[in-house]
C-alpha cells in the first residue's frame, strides 16, 4: 500500500546534497549544476551516486573559476585552465598538478 503523507504533496528542495542524510521520495539536491529528484527513500553514502535512489530533474553546469588543486570538482563542473575552459567528465577531487587528472576534463571552448 503506498503511503499518503499530509504536506508531501510537491517536491521538496533539500539545497545541496549532503552525505549520511535521510532522503523521502520527491526530495530535491542540488550537485553541481544539476538537479535531482530522490525517488526512493534512502539514507545518502559519502559520495553522491546518480541512479537507483536519484532521477535527473534540471541539467546544467556550474562555474567554479579557476582549477585549483585539492578541490572537489562534480561532474560538468566548468574550469579555467591555462586560458580554456574546460568541462568536468569524472567526478574527483583535484590532485597537485593539472597533469594528474586532466583526463578528467574534456576542452569545453580554446
Amino acid at each position: 500500500m503506498p503511503d499518503f503523507i499530509l504536506g508531501r504533496l510537491k517536491f521538496k528542495f533539500m539545497g545541496a546534497w549532503a552525505p549520511t542524510t535521510d532522503y523521502i521520495k520527491d526530495d530535491v539536491v542540488r550537485v553541481g549544476g544539476r538537479a535531482y529528484v530522490c525517488i526512493a527513500n534512502h539514507t545518502s553514502g559519502t559520495t553522491f551516486a546518480a541512479g537507483s535512489n536519484w532521477d535527473i530533474m534540471v541539467d546544467g553546469q556550474r562555474w567554479t573559476g579557476p582549477w585549483t588543486a585539492a578541490t572537489y570538482y562534480e561532474v560538468n563542473d566548468l574550469v579555467n585552465y591555462s586560458g580554456d575552459v574546460h568541462i568536468c567528465n569524472t567526478a574527483h577531487t583535484a590532485g597537485a598538478t593539472w597533469a594528474e587528472q586532466s583526463s578528467k576534463f574534456s576542452n569545453f571552448t580554446g
